[in-house]
């Protein structure tokens, strides 16, 4: 994901704290990490997987 590069592993805490890094990258990242995903009913049984039930709603932040 694009979005995380350099943002994990050992030097995550430098890199967010880095001048490079932007107030709307890290509004990005933080919704991204407190969005929440629904999954809403199966439209039918069986070993079916229907991706078109899945969402992600993001936090206003």
């Amino acid at each position: 994901m694009v979005l995380l590069d350099g943002l994990t592993g050992a030097g995550a805490r430098a890199a967010w704290s880095a001048d490079g890094m932007t107030d709307e990258r890290r509004n990005a990242v933080l919704r991204f990490l407190f969005s929440g995903i629904v999954i809403d009913e199966p439209k039918k049984l069986g070993r079916y997987m229907d991706w078109d039930r899945i969402r992600i709603d993001q936090n206003p932040l």
